[in-house]
């Protein structure tokens, strides 16, 4: 894993204390919960000189990267391995504007940058925490509390380890219902059963049921989409089951669908969970010549003995033959 620097700033000033505060709190967080960790450092143009330099001094020790805000990321590196990391002194629109990071770790600067930020840009985000000015942890559980959850004040003895920092978000979904899209004509994955007055049945309603009570989420599910689409992008909009959940109507589909370029660029898909099998099928061979099942039994060794055993056995006999001497009268007076 690596971890990704944003610092954006803007044209105010910053309060040198709070800087150097948030700054120290990296430093500790690159030699605790980060230790051993990569990083890409990504600097706002407006951010002061001496605010750089004492970042650059706390992550000398440690490989990293400088890159140009704004430059994409996603071109050096998959997103779903980094960690992003933001020291904010304003909301600044350019990072919810980012694509989203699977991890993201939030520093403010200033007392206008507070907790509320996590509903902004925690969409998508796997792992989060937000960290004061004053050094408050926040995270976000959006089935449990639509607010942000304080998790404690920062200190490198409370928080020494990845897991302790970043909380499992999703740890279970607090009797959650989630309304998904789904076609029953995706046998066997998703399907109608004539059983039980009809209901859903399937690969998928198995691992639905199978995860719902650990999780502590229930579900429904739809017997179709409205215009019998699967999913295709057209005229700029997505129609089917993917449309239903594009537009928030659903939360997701279970549904086995091809990923498409189309479909990976705007839809998060979950590890493939069902392949298809394929088979060749081959027109019969003519039954052999029956001259053949003399030889066929026997592999070549045996008949390259039998040859190495019967042509001398042959020229033995031969010579025998012709030199013997019969008398016809022999034994007669």
């Amino acid at each position: 894993m690596c971890w990704s620097l944003f610092y954006l700033a803007s044209t105010l000033a910053i309060n040198p204390e709070l800087w150097e505060q948030q700054v120290s709190r990296l430093g500790e967080m690159v030699t605790g919960p980060a230790q051993n960790m990569s990083l890409i450092i990504q600097f706002d143009p407006d951010l002061p000189s001496d605010v750089q330099r004492t970042v650059l001094q706390e992550v000398r020790h440690v490989p990293h990267l400088i890159l140009p805000l704004g430059h994409n990321f996603t071109l050096w590196m998959s997103p779903h391995n980094c960690l992003h990391i933001a020291l904010l002194t304003r909301k600044h629109q350019m990072l919810v504007s980012y694509p989203p990071p699977r991890h993201l770790l939030l520093l403010a600067l200033d007392s206008e940058v507070d907790a509320s930020l996590l509903k902004e840009v925690g969409s998508r985000v796997k792992s989060l925490a937000f960290i004061s000015m004053n050094g408050a942890v926040y995270t976000l559980l959006p089935f449990f509390s639509p607010r942000p959850v304080l998790l404690g004040q920062w200190h490198p003895k409370h928080f020494p380890v990845w897991n302790s920092l970043f909380k499992n978000r999703f740890l279970h979904f607090y009797h959650h219902t989630f309304h998904l899209a789904g076609w029953n004509a995706d046998r066997p994955f998703l399907y109608t059963s004539n059983l039980n007055g009809g209901i859903h049945a399937g690969v998928a309603v198995e691992m639905l049921n199978s995860l719902s009570g650990p999780l502590n989420f229930t579900y429904t599910l739809t017997k179709e989409p409205p215009d019998l689409q699967w999913g295709n992008y057209i005229n700029e909009k997505w129609t089917g089951l993917l449309g239903m959940v594009d537009s928030g109507e659903k939360y997701f589909t279970v549904n086995n669908l091809y990923p498409s370029p189309e479909r990976q660029r705007d839809f998060d898909m979950s590890p493939p969970c069902w392949a298809d099998s394929f088979a060749a099928f081959l027109l019969q061979p003519l039954p052999l010549p029956a001259w053949s099942n003399m030889h066929r039994p026997f592999t070549f060794p045996v008949w390259s003995a039998f040859v190495a055993i019967m042509v001398p056995a042959h020229l033995f006999l031969y010579l025998h033959v012709s030199t013997a001497t019969i008398s016809l009268t022999s034994g007669y007076s």
